[in-house]
């Protein structure tokens, strides 16, 4: 009895938290019961105890609760089946923690049975408490424990991704003799593949099959594990396998994922197509699995196509859906088509769904003070129903909000204490990269909580692919997951988090998982004077530094080409020490080029060679290794005191011709000012600055520098059009220049400097200079170029 008593104080502990009402409670609310009254008045000439019990069985949870209040106070007794039905009521209306105070009172009165044990372990398992389930089973004597009250202890397991706890209890009812059946080994696969482990799933149901027929939702929880854990190869052979049971829908929907997740869009439309060839209907979970796969590798017609045939399957489109199409049709720069799907009605609110669909849908708007307040009423909507969205709602519902930098405390909070424990089998990495980045933006308290999740899940999902010997190269699974760590560290960094250790696992796994192809390119130029004319200005290891001339596109592969442009790429290729390296001529990594300059705007370009480069440069960049400044000449009298600017800047990243700008919405965005030179034109006062940026958002120093009232000279787009026409006298082109690059190669840090090209010089020297920094750098004429190792 004391250690009834012990288990019956544990529960009055957890409970305490959940229910702040008494356990009978007489109040009904507003409610009218009518006609239930009339019933309920019933009980009360009941001598029968069975159709008392029916009625407690029957009941929903606000009958029930004036139910056993009325009880209460007319003197009534329960008996253990009584008590159990009004257990299994509160259970089913997922009320565990009532079920729960309604059994230790039980205990309190010896009314504890069997069954009501099984009940109590049932409402345990609705409630994921795993350890507090195995503990009133191993209180339970061996020889009055049954297969219901093991399963419900399995399920309380693989719930909470106790998968250790599952399989120890699973070897203890089979040393018990107590028969597992096909529900016990489902439950333990599922458990296994929530937990990560993908080998032990496929084990348990090799276990299974020799003593049972496994059933569809055996073989979709494997097929579910395996997908986690991004084995499409070994998720394709189970539902091939699995059709000698003729697999159900959610086998099928399983493997489509399993394919999505790894890339293989067209296996994907395969699987999508077998579903009605088996004459069964796809589901909204089809589709949007299906279209993610494709949006993941940008083939937007197909995806539109799957959202057009969801209505002739009585399907409506949801939010995933749509994000994952305008995901597809953003990353084609087809933005007329997104503008249309924005347009399509349909966004409601009341429910977590309609919720997260209507604050992804504002988050796609022009920013404005009206969608800001919509942003902010959703924010408190959205606290109060947490619990409500799933995992993957909850990751898009937080994203939406930060790029609104909505990041309300108690929202964030609550998310965070909600995701902390769903992290690791639920998302995927670059849904891992939006939950750092969401957290970052935010500045929560709670946010430590969730970088050590995605730490440790981006931890172990590194080591199952280098052990699998994948390769970026090859691998979209590998490729995937290099991009979204690249992402956390950037989160990471920004929100000043970043540890050295976790710096070091990343850019050893990145360099584990590039393959080094071809050969090193010569001999690094050392010279201390380069003759700037030349574009090629310096090679070190896998690396290469270019000087873009004005009027060069950047073609990296991810915005549009115009076509009387010429492409820096093409330049690149046709330099005889960079042509052998194929790197260059792949668009799918953006042709080696690390960072990219506007059309006008000359100044130093990063390239890397091989994939193993390309990564490392691109980690640097995101861990703030890597250092980019700028030569500026701006209008107006720059202060001193003026060095930082933390305004956010908003674009659109659809293919639309836009202006970025600085407002409500927008991303995080640092520019710093510094080595100020102050001159005189024709007209006004001007600076010349260096400007460092710790953020590469489109147009930021332009639209920064125009933020603050000092726009770039000639700079067509963010001054105003008199200033612009009166700029072009003198000056013959945005005045914006990348003038240092600093980044880590073979081991050392490598500075490279160049002064403004001599179009930009000329039209410096017809300026009269005010002030004078000894730090300017163009006191040295004529133009030069300095490495320094």
């Amino acid at each position: 009895m004391r250690e009834r008593a012990s288990c019956g104080q544990q529960i009055l502990e957890i409970t305490h938290g959940h229910s702040r009402t008494p356990l009978y409670s007489t109040s009904l609310g507003s409610e009218d019961l009518g006609h239930r009254s009339v019933r309920l008045q019933q009980i009360y000439g009941f001598k029968d105890p069975t159709k008392v019990t029916a009625f407690l069985r029957t009941a929903d949870a606000t009958l029930l609760e004036h139910a056993l209040a009325v009880m209460k106070e007319n003197g009534l007794q329960f008996n253990a089946y009584q008590c159990s039905a009004a257990m299994t009521s509160y259970k089913n209306a997922s009320m565990w923690p009532r079920a729960l105070s309604l059994f230790l009172s039980s205990i309190h009165n010896s009314l504890d049975s069997p069954t009501m044990q099984n009940v109590a372990l049932g409402s345990w398992a609705s409630g994921s408490r795993w350890k507090e389930a195995l503990d009133l089973l191993q209180q339970t004597p061996p020889s009055r424990r049954q297969l219901f009250a093991c399963s419900a202890a399995l399920s309380a397991c693989g719930k909470s991704t106790a998968w250790q706890a599952a399989l120890t209890l699973m070897k203890e009812m089979l040393a018990e003799e107590v028969h597992a059946d096909v529900v016990c080994y489902n439950t333990l696969i599922s458990a296994c593949g929530k937990g990560g482990q993908w080998t032990l799933a496929l084990e348990v149901l090799q276990e299974m099959k020799r003593k049972m027929r496994p059933s569809n939702a055996s073989y979709s929880a494997t097929i579910s594990a395996c997908e986690k854990a991004f084995r499409w190869r070994e998720a394709l052979a189970l539902l091939e396998e699995a059709h000698a049971v003729r697999p159900q829908l959610s086998c099928f929907n399983a493997a489509i994922s399993a394919c999505e997740k790894c890339h293989k869009w067209q296996m994907a439309l395969n699987i999508f197509q077998e579903i009605s060839q088996r004459r069964q209907s796809p589901d909204r979970i089809s589709f949007n699995a299906c279209i993610s796969a494709c949006a993941g590798e940008s083939i937007w017609t197909i995806a539109l196509h799957l959202l057009q045939q969801m209505p002739r399957c009585q399907l409506t489109p949801g939010a995933i859906t749509r994000s994952a199409v305008i995901t597809a049709c953003e990353k084609a720069l087809q933005w007329q088509v997104v503008l249309k799907i924005l347009d399509q009605p349909g966004f409601g609110r009341g429910s977590a769904t309609e919720l997260h669909q209507a604050m992804w849908y504002l988050s796609k708007q022009a920013p404005s003070s009206q969608t800001q307040l919509k942003a902010l009423q959703g924010a408190r909507e959205a606290t109060g129903l947490v619990d409500e969205f799933k995992v993957k709602q909850l990751v898009s519902l937080l994203r939406s909000f930060a790029s609104m930098l909505v990041t309300d405390r108690d929202l964030f909070h609550k998310a965070a204490a909600s995701l902390e424990l769903k992290i690791e089998g639920s998302l995927q990495t670059q849904e891992l990269a939006n939950v750092a980045w969401a957290f970052a933006v935010s500045s929560s308290l709670s946010s430590g909580s969730i970088f050590d999740s995605v730490e440790r899940t981006l931890t172990v999902r590194g080591e199952a692919l280098l052990a699998d010997h994948a390769s970026i190269c090859t691998d979209p699974m590998a490729r995937d997951y290099a991009e979204g760590m690249l992402g956390v560290v950037w989160s990471l960094n920004y929100a000043g988090v970043l540890s050295q250790r976790f710096l070091d696992f990343a850019h050893q796994t990145l360099y584990q998982l590039t393959e080094l192809e071809g050969c090193f390119a010569m001999e690094p130029v050392r010279s201390s004077s380069i003759n700037a004319g030349l574009p090629l200005l310096l090679e070190t290891g896998d690396v290469a530094v270019l000087q873009k001339p004005a009027g060069w596109q950047v073609d990296d592969g991810h915005q549009n080409t115009a076509e009387d442009v010429s492409l820096l790429s093409t330049l690149v290729r046709s330099m005889t020490s960079l042509r052998r390296f194929h790197l260059l001529s792949d668009s799918a990594f953006s042709h080696g080029f690390l960072h990219r300059l506007d059309v006008p705007t000359s100044g130093l370009i990063l390239v890397a060679k091989t994939h193993r480069a390309f990564y490392d440069m691109r980690l640097q960049l995101a861990s703030g290794l890597l250092k980019r400044d700028y030569t500026v000449l701006c209008h107006g009298f720059i202060p001193e005191k003026r060095d930082e600017v933390r305004s956010p800047v908003h674009w659109w990243s659809d293919g639309r011709s836009t202006s970025s700008s600085v407002g409500q919405f927008g991303r995080p965005s640092i520019t710093i000012y510094y080595n100020c030179s102050h001159y005189l034109g024709e007209n006004d006062s001007l600076c010349l600055v260096s400007i460092r940026i710790l953020t590469g958002r489109k147009h930021q120093i332009r639209v920064h520098s125009a933020h603050i009232g000092h726009p770039v000279v000639c700079d067509e787009r963010y001054s105003a059009e008199k200033t612009y026409r009166s700029d072009m006298h003198w000056c013959p082109r945005s005045f914006l220049h990348r003038s240092s690059l600093q980044f880590r190669a073979e081991g050392r840090i490598v500075t490279v400097s160049s002064c403004v090209p001599n179009d930009l010089a000329r039209a410096l020297r017809s300026c009269r200079p005010i002030v004078r920094s000894e730090s300017c750098v163009l006191r040295k004429l004529p133009l030069t170029m300095r490495v320094c190792y």
